[in-house]
């Protein structure tokens, strides 16, 4: 079984707030607001992580720092993911 990168959470992050926001080029370093995620759509990105790689990031404690961007939402993926 391969082991999941951050680099691929990041890229299915970037896609899916593409598609939820309609706008392109999301920005992995810029927070998911100025990437036009509003609350609605950050549910619907905590649900579509929980169903792709098995992280309820709600259970495991997502605090403000874990989704100042992208990025750092990918890392909490991975350390969730590590921790389970």
């Amino acid at each position: 079984m391969s082991e999941i990168t951050e680099e691929a959470v990041l890229n299915y992050l970037i896609t899916q707030v593409e598609m939820i926001s309609g706008q392109k080029n999301a920005n992995a370093d810029t927070s998911l607001t100025n990437n036009g995620i509003n609350s609605m759509g950050f549910m619907e990105l905590l649900l579509g992580l929980q169903m792709k790689y098995n992280v309820n990031l709600i259970d495991s404690g997502i605090s403000a720092a874990d989704v100042n961007s992208l990025r750092t939402l990918a890392q909490k993926v991975i350390r969730s993911m590590e921790q389970a």
